[in-house]
């Protein structure tokens, strides 16, 4: 190889060092601007802000979002929604609150969780003038001599909770979020029935109970239909007194109300809405 061949490789290799230095420098992040969907309060913004101020003279454009998602796992009431990159130097995060849904006994342990089960607290405490609805896991009528139940295996703060049937558990809260549920009920229990079946209780500000049975089979059909009947044709009285039952009997989807106990030999129920399966 020549000199000048030499030369010009230098050359080339020491423009390359400058441009790349000058972008590190360049794409160094000197911003972070945080922006709630809902107020926080200072101490809680102050103390969120700080937790990614870290990221500052990080270069943006080799900055893993993860470690950004992971900042904040300290402050289970906020939930980053978007973290967006803004070249050169600027890195933008949205947060926004959980809202505070269920309220779970578990023992001599209570716990707040959002609409999706995530945990906010496991003191009890309400830090947010919102309605809560008291989350429950039950046995089977129940009785206060039996195991069967659900019970809570993990439940770490910022993370979902964790079940002995998480399944369960998750498609009874989908299926409350889904069918927005939050302002018109006050309790849900889940009860732990024989062969695998659970039910599930929705009681109302009122004094309303719905009762879905089996609610792992079709259980958001049964719920949105039974809300529904119990929104348009159910009677005031019918509201205030006994329940209003969803189940499959043979092909068909029927609503019934009924004032006796779920397990009455000769129950007097009246049907409210049938419909094929």
């Amino acid at each position: 190889m020549n000199t000048k061949k030499l030369t010009v490789i230098l050359i080339a290799i020491g423009f390359s060092l400058v441009v790349l230095f000058s972008c590190v420098g360049l794409l160094s992040i000197k911003k972070v601007d945080v922006n709630y969907s809902v107020s926080a309060d200072a101490n809680n913004a102050s103390e969120v802000q700080k937790s990614f101020d870290k990221f500052l003279d990080k270069n943006l454009m080799f900055l893993d979002l993860d470690n950004v998602r992971n900042a904040i796992s300290n402050q289970p009431y906020m939930e980053i929604v978007t973290i967006e990159k803004k070249y050169p130097n600027v890195l933008e995060i949205n947060i926004k609150e959980r809202k505070e849904t269920y309220r779970l006994k578990d023992g001599e342990k209570t716990y707040i969780l959002d609409q999706k089960g995530i945990v906010l607290n496991d003191t009890g405490e309400l830090r947010q003038s919102s309605k809560i609805i008291d989350l429950n896991f039950i046995a089977f009528r129940n009785a206060p001599d039996s195991t069967l139940k659900i019970t809570v295996e993990s439940a770490l703060l910022g993370k979902k909770i964790q079940t002995t049937n998480n399944d369960v558990v998750y498609n009874t809260l989908k299926i409350a979020e889904k069918v927005g549920l939050a302002d018109c009920i006050s309790k849900i229990y889940i009860e732990d029935c024989t062969g695998g079946e659970y039910d599930v209780s929705f009681e109302t500000h009122t004094g309303s109970k719905i009762y879905v049975v089996n609610v792992i089979e079709d259980g958001e059909r049964k719920c949105l239909t039974a809300f529904n009947v119990y929104d348009t044709i159910a009677t005031d009285y019918q509201k205030r007194f006994g329940l209003i039952e969803s189940l499959y009997v043979g092909n068909q989807l029927k609503i019934q109300h009924t004032f006796d106990d779920i397990d009455a030999q000769d129950r007097n129920d009246v049907l409210l809405h049938s419909e094929d399966k």
